[in-house]
């Protein structure tokens, strides 16, 4: 490609969009997208752009919960800001071809509340079927993956010893979240950058904890280890007879991006690379601090993106307070807030 007057050097291209690699993932809203829509009280389906298989919704405009449904589970409702068990559906429908489904029952205060209520649904789609026990040393589950955009959803049945659990992706996972769905514990999380002797949980502000949840064994390209574990406290994630739900993901160049940024409590903050402009940004300082998530649907285009939403808290969305830059290639913090701009 390119009319040159002298002959490029050998192994070099013309700098043009035909020369440059394929991406892994074309269109990476056939994979993630983020919807916006009112609630009604009423029947509805809500636009995704494909059948979803993990729906995390919000309420923008009031202070409930954030509401989490997946299509292993079917329409069973989690809520991430608190450590219940599996709760009823709460106003979730099902999965429609090219979205989700949602009416009053339960008079739908999570997901579609009338009165002026407006709300947010963050969206993943799996949609291949395979079974934890066929990688793994688990004997009950079932699961959902789509190894070309790293996300598998994965139940399993805990037992008395340790275990390994198939998560049906290519590669090992760098995040994993996990929650017991038969009791009110807290909710597991897996960050490569933490290694594998701690845990973050998605329902608190609190810092990374020691803990044994991942018997220290870092996940492989088939499976991730959960210890064995007795506890009646806070945490279960391995436990006889009881179920549980991991939301596995790993980084795939172009698409998605799982690490770390180091804060400088600077109105200039530090820019984070992804390699994409980013749809959706989840981060927590590692402190004792809120979770919070921003996203480009809320947040119009060329504009400081200033509006957050914690999963850790039912609050009402935070219109400023936070401001970020979305950039071709990544992020950039432009405040000096301590809770995604911290120091320490």
């Amino acid at each position: 490609k390119g009319d040159f007057y002298y002959e490029p050097p050998s192994g070099f291209l013309a700098l043009c969009t035909d020369n440059l690699s394929a991406p892994e993932i074309k269109l990476p809203d056939e994979y993630f997208n983020t919807a916006l829509y009112d609630g009604t009280g009423a029947s509805q389906t809500i636009a995704v752009g494909f059948q979803p298989d993990f729906v995390w919704a919000k309420s923008r405009s009031t202070a409930v919960n954030n509401v989490l449904y997946d299509s292993v589970r079917g329409t069973g409702r989690l809520e991430s800001n608190t450590n219940l068990a599996e709760g009823s559906r709460d106003g979730f429908a099902g999965y429609s071809s090219n979205g989700f489904d949602v009416d009053d029952d339960g008079g739908g205060g999570s997901i579609n509340y009338p009165s002026g209520r407006t709300y947010v649904a963050w969206n993943w789609k799996a949609g291949t079927s395979f079974d934890p026990a066929t990688a793994g040393t688990v004997t009950t589950g079932s699961g959902s993956s789509n190894s070309t955009a790293g996300f598998s959803i994965v139940k399993y049945t805990g037992e008395s010893g340790s275990i390994t659990v198939g998560h049906g992706l290519s590669q090992a996972p760098e995040c994993i979240i996990i929650k017991n769905l038969d009791g009110t514990y807290m909710w597991s999380g897996y960050f490569k950058s933490l290694g594998n002797t701690e845990s973050i949980s998605l329902g608190d502000a609190g810092a990374a904890y020691p803990e044994k949840t991942w018997n220290d064994t870092t996940p492989l390209s088939t499976v991730f280890t959960l210890g064995a574990s007795t506890e009646t406290s806070s945490h279960r994630f391995n436990y006889t007879g009881e179920d549980f739900i991991a939301y596995c993901f790993h980084s795939v160049e172009g698409y998605s991006k799982v690490g770390t940024y180091t804060g400088n409590l600077n109105a200039d903050g530090p820019f984070a690379y992804t390699g994409f402009s980013p749809a959706f940004i989840m981060f927590k300082p590692d402190a004792s601090a809120d979770w919070t998530i921003c996203d480009n649907k809320r947040n119009t285009y060329n504009a400081v993106a200033d509006k957050t939403l914690n999963p850790n808290l039912n609050s009402a969305e935070h219109d400023g307070g936070m401001d970020f830059d979305f950039l071709s290639n990544g992020f950039k913090i432009r405040n000096a807030n301590s809770d995604n701009n911290h120091n320490v």
